[in-house]
């Protein structure tokens, strides 16, 4: 696993957390989602038009690059 950051200015906020892959339904009809409370703060403030940087460490599998 490597770490890398990439920020594009000054944020107002960092997070640190995880965010995790959620895989539901069955057979052929599989869904992605993500989730966790500090993806999800860190989506909605940047939404609300807050810098937002988010720290975090993912593997490396097709899965993952979707995040």
């Amino acid at each position: 696993m490597e770490l890398v950051i990439v920020m594009d200015a000054t944020p107002q906020v960092v997070i640190i957390g995880e965010a995790m892959l959620e895989l539901s339904g069955g057979g052929e009809a599989v869904m992605l989602g993500f989730g966790v409370d500090t993806y999800n703060t860190a989506l909605y403030l940047a939404r609300l038009g807050t810098s937002v940087e988010y720290l975090t460490a993912v593997g490396e599998d097709p899965y993952s690059d979707r995040l």
